[in-house]
């Protein structure tokens, strides 16, 4: 009988792999006997509600923060990544990170070093041996000796206490599988310090950044799709477009114009730009008879309060929260009602807008037209360090811009005529939203949480033979 040992560092990781076909597949199979949730302590009551039984245990980890020189040293490493996301940061850094002026530019100027530093290659060597050598493992060997887990799985492979767990496998021979978060994460967020025993990534695109930027075995590379999309083709609970513009108080009769913010910590001038778009759609002159619908980020503020009393637009914050002392909501969880109701805003939005946000592959889902904002609202001739235009501009994102599936927009005029082409026309650009969900989602079947977990399943077996 087999162990396996999951660690939820990010609780992203909840809705995509807990609440998804990935756990249950797993718990499901006869050789497993125990499945070990590595879970905030904060969270582990409600957890064990939720997800133990007799074959899953759930347990708090360690939540002692990384030290400054790990920190220090991650910092460093992530800017070794040669792409225009991280060039793009880099020059944010002097403008937008935390503390005075002079420590802004140490960091500006450490991050350039690095930057350039590490394309020669024994340097980038150097960096990531004393990155590894400064983290400290000695908690989670004693987490993999308590256990001794056949198999860790690791769901994120990005942050400190990814790279202490992986180093506590590598020392202890403890196989690992990790997977890649998000689009954007290896190209400007996960060096791949510590490789994993073998690597899990959503579709084509990941899997190429993984070979051919971080020179990952193509063999030990499994393309799963997105769990967490998996629900928009099984869950049957959405209502009627009458019954959810109702239940937020919006007209019925209106067309439906959504707003996915992103947060003023990455969007700088997003209240600004909110107003902005309340005032010009709620004016008449792009479309009669509109509602702006604003879904602010589950974490990042938007200074809500300035935002209370536009005219016809309605603000919502999804993601439920259950640590109150987390200004920046990091712990937001999607639970069954918060995805329903993100699908029922997809589905019977007439026009989403978004600027480079992850909601552009949500919408695509639906086949509801998308235009990609790259512009401030009020604020003109903004610096592109302060600029939504930097948010289209990312490695990342061009490869959306390039299936012709959104409608980029640097003007009010070019906004207009977008929102009005669309309400007529919602069927333009079609194609281009398709391949959309063809390159970024792999398949949208209802079926990649369990790709993954048997994956995981068939991985245990190859190593246990």
């Amino acid at each position: 009988m087999k162990t396996v040992l999951i660690s939820i560092f990010d609780s992203n990781m909840v809705r995509n792999i807990l609440r998804t076909e990935v756990l249950r597949t797993i718990v499901a199979d006869i050789s497993i006997d125990t499945v070990v949730l590595l879970v905030h302590p904060k969270k582990c009551v409600e957890y064990k509600k939720e997800f133990e039984t007799e074959k899953v245990q759930v347990v708090p980890y360690d939540t002692t923060p990384a030290t400054k020189l790990e920190q220090f040293f991650w910092f460093l490493l992530r800017n070794s990544i040669h792409t225009k996301n991280v060039r793009t940061k880099i020059d944010e850094l002097l403008f937008t990170s935390s503390g005075n002026f002079s420590t802004r530019l140490i960091k500006h100027i450490a991050a350039r070093i690095i930057f350039s530093a590490t394309k020669v290659s024994f340097v980038d060597m150097f960096l990531r041996r004393l990155t590894i050598h400064v983290h400290n493992e000695v908690e989670w060997l004693k987490v993999l000796e308590k256990y001794s887990p056949n198999l860790v799985f690791l769901p994120t492979i990005f942050g400190n206490r990814d790279i202490q767990l992986l180093k506590a496998c590598r020392s202890t021979t403890t196989p690992t599988l990790g997977m890649i978060k998000s689009w954007d994460n290896l190209i400007g967020k996960d060096p791949l310090l510590i490789w994993p025993d073998r690597l899990v990534v959503h579709n084509e695109i990941v899997k190429q950044y993984a070979i051919s930027m971080h020179s990952y075995p193509e063999e030990r590379i499994f393309i799963s799709g997105l769990p967490q999309l998996d629900v928009y083709v099984t869950n049957n609970r959405i209502r009627t477009r009458d019954q959810f513009l109702s239940s937020l108080g919006i007209d019925p009769k209106a067309l439906l114009i959504v707003y996915s913010a992103v947060g003023k910590l990455i969007s700088y001038h997003e209240p600004e730009v909110i107003q902005y778009l309340s005032e010009l759609i709620g004016s008449g002159g792009v479309v009669k008879d509109a509602h702006l619908l604003v879904r602010l980020h589950p974490a990042y503020p938007s200074d809500e309060g300035l935002l209370k009393e536009l005219p016809n637009t309605t603000i919502i914050r999804p993601g439920r929260v259950g640590v109150d002392d987390n200004p920046l909501r990091f712990d937001f969880e999607f639970d069954s009602e918060e995805t329903t109701a993100l699908m029922e805003t997809l589905k019977w939005a007439d026009v989403l807008i978004q600027s480079g946000s992850t909601m552009a592959i949500d919408a695509a889902c639906f086949d509801t037209p998308i235009i990609s904002l790259g512009f401030d609202g009020y604020i003109e001739n903004e610096k592109l360090e302060f600029s939504n235009r930097r948010l289209l501009i990312k490695d990342h994102y061009q490869r959306i811009l390039d299936t012709g599936g959104t409608k980029e927009v640097y003007t009010e005029k070019e906004l207009i005529s977008a929102i009005q082409e669309y309400i007529r026309h919602p069927e333009a650009d079609k194609a281009g939203r398709a391949r959309i969900v063809d390159e970024q989602c792999y398949r949208l079947d209802g079926k990649s949480g369990r790709r993954v977990g048997e994956y995981i399943l068939t991985y245990l077996q190859q190593i246990s033979a």
